[in-house]
């Protein structure tokens, strides 16, 4: 063998490597504007990351939880563990992380804005999602499985800390589950157990699993707000992975299949609880908050005109004042040149306007004109 051919034999052989390790460079997604995207680090596609609404403050995991002040700070080292979903407050100065402390328990850690801890509690479950309402209010969803002889005891939850310093807990579902469902489905329970708050948070669509003595197994979706009690049944859906994502006039919920078919389902029809009907169509996977920007399939849309398109599986978070936060499944940039939107608040009457409507006290009818005259 020649020394040329073995050199481009061993160069050939190093960029296989290279290419086998996820070590090739990537290249750099596309502006939407003359100002380039800036890298901010690397991330991959199931590493999560989160900046407070004021895109200040950048919390991304990468070999354990990092910190990093935008548009240019250095990232610092929280944790060594890697989290499974961080949240930031509205006001952008507290960082909630979950962390898997051992199996079916989770371990909640509150931050400052610069990276302080300042509350850490356990809580015996498994994670379904972390949210901040637009109020304030913390709330983390999750689910525990118990097995017994006679069979199985599924139990989801949702744990609040108030914005006025409560802890309280809410039971979503308490289901009992024969042998052979618990043991056919325990391993995807995190795929089967959907959970979906609104914008302002105070509301929250979920599907919890029902297994009737004489019966197949299927799943129920349900409404809930969580400042009352008993939650409204929407429909009745196979046992399938699914993501839930609320429709911006907060009418209707999209359910999306893991095949990619998208089934509508109103939230406060006369005769709910039926099979829905699904489509094959695409779904956003992200929405700015008025609903202009949504980014579909890799591309993002200003309403119907297409403004940029990057790899399918991106990911992005919308910021104040036209910026955004993307990863593409290599690094994290952030980017600007979209147009400023107004960001959700918290209105006190429209909390109180939906809450009477779970509980019954208004009509649906009665909820929209009353909500168009305080939110003209």
């Amino acid at each position: 063998m020649t020394p040329t051919l073995r050199s481009f034999l061993c160069a050939l052989c190093v960029a296989g490597l290279l290419v086998a390790a996820g070590c090739t460079p990537a290249i750099p997604p596309a502006a939407i504007d003359t100002e380039p995207l800036r890298p901010l680090t690397r991330l991959s596609a199931d590493q999560p990351f989160a900046a407070n609404d004021q895109g200040s403050s950048l919390a991304f995991a990468d070999h354990g939880l990092h910190l990093m002040p935008l548009p240019d700070g250095a990232a610092a080292l929280l944790d060594r563990r890697r989290p499974l979903a961080l949240a930031w407050s509205p006001d952008g100065e507290r960082l909630a992380a979950v962390f898997d402390k051992e199996p079916a328990t989770l371990q909640l850690v509150l931050y400052t804005r610069d990276g302080e801890p300042v509350d850490s509690r356990q809580l015996p479950l498994r994670l379904s999602t972390l949210r901040w309402s637009r109020r304030g209010d913390l709330l983390l969803a999750g689910y525990t499985l118990t097995t017994y002889r006679f069979g199985s005891n599924l139990t989801q939850t949702l744990h609040l800390l108030t914005v006025d310093g409560g802890n309280e807990t809410r039971t979503l579902a308490d289901t009992t589950l024969k042998p052979s469902t618990a043991r056919r489905y325990a391993e995807h329970l995190d795929t089967l157990l959907q959970v979906e708050f609104s914008v302002a948070g105070d509301e929250l669509v979920f599907t919890r699993l029902h297994d009737p003595p004489e019966f197949p197994p299927y799943l129920q979706l349900g409404l809930r707000n969580w400042q009352v009690e008993r939650h409204r049944v929407l429909a009745q859906l196979p046992v399938m992975p699914t993501r839930l994502r609320f429709v911006p006039s907060r009418e209707q919920v999209r359910v999306m299949a893991a095949s990619g078919d998208i089934a509508l389902i109103p939230l406060w029809q006369d005769e709910q609880g039926g099979a829905p009907r699904f489509s094959a169509d695409s779904a956003p996977a992200a929405v700015s908050p008025t609903g202009r920007y949504r980014l579909q399939e890799g591309a993002l849309f200003d309403e119907e005109r297409l403004l940029v398109q990057w790899p399918s599986a991106s990911r992005i978070q919308f910021l104040s004042g036209g910026r955004f936060l993307l990863a593409d499944g290599h690094r994290l940039y952030l980017g600007d040149g979209l147009q400023g939107e107004a960001l959700p608040v918290y209105r006190e009457h429209d909390w109180t306007l939906r809450r009477w409507l779970h509980e019954g006290l208004i009509a649906p009818v009665d909820y929209r004109r009353l909500d168009k005259d305080l939110n003209p």
